[in-house]
């Protein structure tokens, strides 16, 4: 077994490379678990920023860009210095009448003209004026909800740029106009919307969802840590690790139908020679499954315990010991309404309600849900048959309630030879084993070893 003083060995059916877990969570591997733990919450973070991000795209009104654009130029000269000190004047002015553009000097002539219902700062923030750097060139870019009011605003801004520069520009002592402005591109109705970038926000939302998710996960996972590795049980401080066992698994594609069954065989013959480490100290003729939260996980890790047992030609039973529920999770074809809650009001006896077929292991459901389980699990009735079964068999397995949900459990434990705690899913968190063993510990509960999920 890896216990904390023992940690290089592997022990009792584990392998070297469930021992190779003994470092920080910082691996690939290791980051990879915490997302398949975590999947649904993963999936379910990705989807809603997925469904925001449509959702803000269709309800955002459609808007629409389009651009004008006038150029600077000066009066041709013979001289190649006067030419080049009109360039630089030009290139000097040009950033001046871009800012410009959004004034009301140029926006009210703009409004009055289109007719627009709004004021100069109100289509301020509708137009955009830039000068590229090293040109004389103003581009000027509308945007409004109509495609052809965007286009009539870009070229009405542009036209009016072009009669403030005559009204501001200086005129040379010829009479001559020192800076010229000639529209270069007049603004087209736009063919579709600039805003909002649907496909765009999806691509975004395709990649930043899962990322998002990913992160969530792994920030969750630093408040309550799940058991991911072999360290992870060894900085639990409780029983050593058993084994794996398929507990709760999920259907496989039937291309990988062969590979799952090799893989199942394979935990089943590790944790059975796991279990017969175990006996070596002290025989286990009576054991108590059982969960933090959840009931099946116990259930179905006790019936696969069974048929372990049945198949090495053991005699085994299993009992169903959740008397809360009526329904039981290990319960024969056809099953019988009695079970061990009947048994225990003595109303009948226990070999009247023994199901037993060949090869497979004897079974007893939990019969009637009843109010007080407690009591009829730590009664002079149920040691009877806990004594009336070692007799009959050679193992007595129980599958009992969830010991952080109910009390029940914790009775039996005390009359049981050993309890197994079984992770309530593949990754467990830390938290609810801690509290399970701390419990158990509470009523001096023989617990003799872990088993996980895979």
């Amino acid at each position: 077994m890896a216990t904390a003083e023992g940690v290089g060995e592997p022990a009792g059916g584990l392998t070297t490379n469930d021992l190779d877990g003994l470092r920080p969570i910082v691996s690939a591997g290791d980051y990879l678990r915490i997302l398949r733990a975590r999947v649904g919450i993963l999936l379910m973070v990705a989807f809603a920023i997925i469904d925001a991000t449509m959702a803000v795209s269709l309800l955002t009104p459609a808007r629409y860009s389009t651009r004008s654009m006038v150029y600077f130029s000066v009066p041709s000269t013979d001289s190649t210095s006067s030419l080049n000190k009109a360039l630089a004047y030009a290139n000097s002015l040009v950033r001046s009448y871009a800012d410009a553009a959004t004034t009301p000097k140029v926006l009210d002539p703009v409004i009055a003209d289109l007719q627009l219902h709004r004021t100069s700062r109100e289509l301020a923030d509708s137009v955009q004026a830039r000068a590229p750097i090293g040109t004389t060139i103003v581009e000027v870019r509308a945007t409004d909800p109509s495609p052809q009011r965007a286009a009539a605003i870009a070229n009405a801004v542009a036209q009016q740029i072009a009669n403030s520069v005559k009204e501001l520009a200086p005129v040379t002592p010829s009479n001559v106009q020192g800076i010229r402005v000639l529209t270069v591109a007049q603004a087209a109705v736009p063919a579709g919307p600039a805003l909002p970038r649907t496909g765009l926000n999806l691509v975004l939302a395709l990649i930043l969802g899962p990322l998002v998710g990913a992160a969530f996960c792994v920030w969750l996972e630093r408040g309550n840590p799940r058991v991911l590795n072999v360290a992870d049980v060894v900085s639990l401080d409780g029983p050593p690790l058993m084994g794996y066992l398929p507990v709760g698994a999920r259907r496989r594609f039937l291309l990988f139908r062969r590979r799952r069954e090799e893989t199942l065989r394979r935990l089943l013959v590790s944790f059975a020679a796991a279990f017969r480490g175990l006996e070596q100290s002290s025989p286990l003729r009576t054991m108590l499954f059982v969960a933090p939260t959840t009931n099946w996980a116990a259930l179905q890790a006790g019936a696969a315990v069974g048929g372990i047992m049945r198949v090495a030609g053991t005699r085994v039973i299993v009992i169903d010991a959740d008397l809360r529920r009526s329904r039981a999770a290990i319960k024969p074809k056809g099953g019988h309404a009695p079970g061990l809650s009947s048994v225990l009001r003595g109303q009948r006896a226990w070999r009247d309600v023994v199901y037993e077929a060949e090869n497979e292991a004897a079974v007893i459901s939990s019969g009637p849900a009843v109010d007080d389980p407690s009591v009829l699990l730590e009664s002079p009735a149920m040691r009877q048959l806990i004594a009336d079964l070692r007799t009959e068999y050679d193992r007595v397995v129980f599958c009992a309630a969830p010991v952080l949900r109910y009390g029940d459990a914790l009775g039996l434990a005390r009359e049981v030879d050993g309890v197994v705690l079984v992770g309530d899913e593949r990754y467990p968190t830390r938290l609810a084993l801690r509290s399970a063993l701390k419990a158990l510990h509470t009523v001096r509960a023989p617990v003799r070893g872990l088993v996980l999920n895979r």
